[in-house]
């Protein structure tokens, strides 16, 4: 049954190396710190290099290697985590005004 994507599953896709055609093993590890008594086994993400095993095209994807590594680094860079020196994603506010009038005033708009 087709539904609606959600932010979830686009993030989830755009995410996954299978979809570039690759095969992978430990993109999460089990983070010991995090676990405590009664407490589910919490995971984290691994650096790219350091997964376990990456098979690049084991099937057939739907873009290369490249382009998933480029959408990595694109989607990293949206994050609002400035200290750590991503821009982040347009969001609200008035330089996006700006731009849209320049472009509007470009087109004679």
């Amino acid at each position: 049954m087709w539904r609606d994507a959600t932010i979830a599953h686009v993030y989830y896709i755009l995410h996954n190396p299978a979809y570039a055609g690759a095969y992978v093993y430990g993109p999460r590890r089990i983070n010991a710190v995090r676990e405590g008594p009664g407490s589910h086994r919490a995971t984290s993400k691994v650096a790219i290099d350091d997964w376990d095993i990456c098979i690049k095209d084991a099937h057939p994807g739907y873009i290369n290697w490249e382009e998933f590594m480029a959408n990595q680094r694109r989607l990293a860079d949206n994050t609002n985590r400035y200290e750590a020196g991503h821009r982040g994603a347009p969001r609200k506010g008035i330089a996006l005004l700006q731009a849209w009038r320049s472009a509007a005033n470009a087109d004679g708009g």
